[in-house]
């Protein structure tokens, strides 16, 4: 079995590489950057591939090349790159979506899986299910919804065996994206550095550890095609506020210093997240609590410091 995955070198797709290398697949790690930062310890593992989804020709050759029976699509531009790069994001996010499922038709692929996210449902509140109506609101979320619908047509007009996650906010050792919070509050503790985040305390979202995520990919991906019934499945998690978390990791690390803004009386809506058909149909679900993922982020940041060298990453750069 040989998987190629787009975006294999960055937080999810190392996460996911790892992973498939730990059950015995051939991983190929397709990816625009050839940054070994939190794969260099398995490389000799890994077939590192250097390329570009935007190129359809590429992508068709590592396929070609590598015999690759699955695939796992998880590059793509995070919110925010999208109001510095509005172009560039559509290049990647739907031109490389296109170019994947059209490579995997060409090459016969045997599965196809696509990251989504809960951003579909950024326009609705309350409690969501993977039966609720999607409502984009920002660039991200329209782009991912797209691929979803790309991804479905692909399927039903040409057979490609398409599967998809929506997942919400994730946190893990070597996250750099400075709008996943719990990423930030957690590493930045275990480098003993102090965290001010610019959002009330009582600021609530559903986060889920990035190996949890990983695991869902694969649970979803390795389902016979009889146990698929939904092709695009909703990934649940943790509803936590700022404060809530902060708590966690201070249970961790005491005398860690987190500040936020004052709480607010009144906050937006709560979305709660239930992820049932990848439950009930697939059998999946978390393997880590909030502290077991959070003790071992700290732990895995305190062995590799040099992760954060570059500082945090927002809007098209790091500072």
């Amino acid at each position: 079995m040989t998987s190629l995955v787009t975006g294999g070198m960055g937080f999810l797709g190392s996460n996911l590489v790892r992973r498939l290398v730990e059950r015995g697949e051939e991983v190929v790690a397709f990816d625009v950057f050839q940054n070994l930062r939190l794969l260099g310890d398995i490389a000799d593992r890994v077939k590192l591939v250097q390329g570009d989804i935007t190129n359809l020709n590429e992508v068709v050759e590592a396929i070609k090349v590598n015999r690759v029976n699955r695939v796992y699509h998880m590059a793509a531009l995070l919110t925010g790159v999208d109001q510095e790069m509005p172009l560039r994001a559509i290049d990647v996010n739907a031109v490389g979506m296109g170019n994947v499922f059209e490579a995997c038709r060409l090459m016969d692929v045997e599965r196809v899986i696509f990251t989504s996210s809960i951003a579909v449902f950024d326009g609705i509140d309350g409690d969501i299910t993977d039966d609720s109506p999607t409502c984009p609101v920002r660039p991200y979320g329209g782009l991912k919804l797209l691929g979803e619908i790309y991804g479905m047509r692909y399927y039903q007009a040409y057979g490609v065996d398409f599967r998809a996650v929506r997942l919400p906010v994730l946190y893990g050792a070597g996250d750099l994206y400075a709008y996943h919070y719990q990423s930030q509050l957690s590493a930045r503790a275990a480098l003993g550095l102090p965290t001010e985040i610019q959002q009330p305390a009582n600021w609530s979202t559903t986060i889920t550890y990035v190996k949890d995520a990983a695991d869902a990919h694969i649970a979803v991906i390795d389902a016979d095609k009889q146990r698929v019934k939904k092709r695009i499945y909703l990934v649940d998690g943790w509803h936590v506020t700022l404060e809530e978390y902060a708590k966690i990791v201070r249970g961790i690390v005491p005398g860690a210093e987190m500040k936020f803004l004052p709480k607010k009386d009144v906050m937006p809506p709560d979305k709660i997240f239930h992820g049932d058909y990848l439950r009930r149909e697939l059998g999946w679900k978390q393997s880590y609590t909030m502290e077991q993922a959070t003790r071992e982020i700290v732990e895995q940041v305190r062995a590799n410091p040099g992760w954060y060298s570059k500082g945090y990453f927002i809007r098209g750069k790091y500072v």
